[in-house]
């Protein structure tokens, strides 16, 4: 065989070395986030999820579909407890670079905005309170009853999320920095690893098989030259 040809083989074996081993590394890096992916979900769903839903989130939500403004004040005032004990001051906020944390993203505008709930649901129950206890059965009653229970409604859960989404972004950064900034950079990082395995894995794949191929003409070419000397 040529010198060439062993040049080649020797090309070949090199780049079929490298093929398994990106490939292992590919298969290592997938697993290895798939594992990641499920421990990281696991620990923040019986972690500080579950912290920040049993002392603030589920008396929103309790509020939110509750249909007595007095079950609604109770609970909008065990929310904000909760999210005082859990630490949360009106100088932190729920953004973790510097350019993002504006005013709207403070805890300081956190606790005005329940308040400003609270003093509709104030004004919602001096009303009732008001209200002539012959005529709360009358569809005029159910009316605007229906329509200032809307209202509040409307400021617990907005349109843009739960009243209550700043306060669980600050608990997150300041407590539990790891699942809104470490794991989301880790997954990127290991998510670019992968692509970068995949494609050297592909490219010395497709290198090998084009090489393989010359060879294969190659001995074909030595076996004819062969034939044809052989008298």
């Amino acid at each position: 065989m040529k010198k060439k040809d062993m040049n080649k083989q020797e090309r070949l074996a090199i780049l079929a070395f490298r093929a398994v081993w990106t490939r292992r590394i590919l298969i290592g890096l997938i697993v290895g986030l798939v594992i990641l992916t499920a421990i990281s979900f696991i620990t923040d769903w019986t972690g500080p999820s579950y912290k920040f839903n049993k002392a603030v989130h589920s008396h929103m939500d309790n509020a939110y579909y509750s249909a007595d403004p007095h079950t609604m004040k109770t609970e909008i005032e065990l929310a904000v407890d909760g999210m005082q004990s859990l630490g949360l001051t009106p100088d932190m906020n729920g953004k973790f670079f510097t350019w993002e944390q504006t005013s709207d993203w403070s805890m300081a505008w956190q606790y005005t905005h329940i308040e400003s709930v609270q003093i509709r649901l104030n004004e919602f129950i001096d009303w009732w309170n008001a209200q002539d206890t012959t005529s709360t059965g009358s569809q005029q009653f159910q009316d605007v009853f229906t329509q200032k229970l809307n209202n509040v409604r409307s400021f617990i859960k907005t349109d843009g999320g739960w009243s209550d989404m700043i306060a669980e972004q600050a608990f997150y950064l300041h407590s539990y920095i790891y699942y809104p900034v470490i794991w989301p950079a880790i997954s990127i990082v290991l998510l670019a690893l992968i692509l970068i395995s995949g494609g050297l894995t592909w490219f010395y794949n497709n290198k090998g098989l084009k090489l393989a191929e010359e060879l294969r003409k190659a001995e074909e070419l030595v076996k004819r030259e062969a034939r044809w000397k052989t008298p």
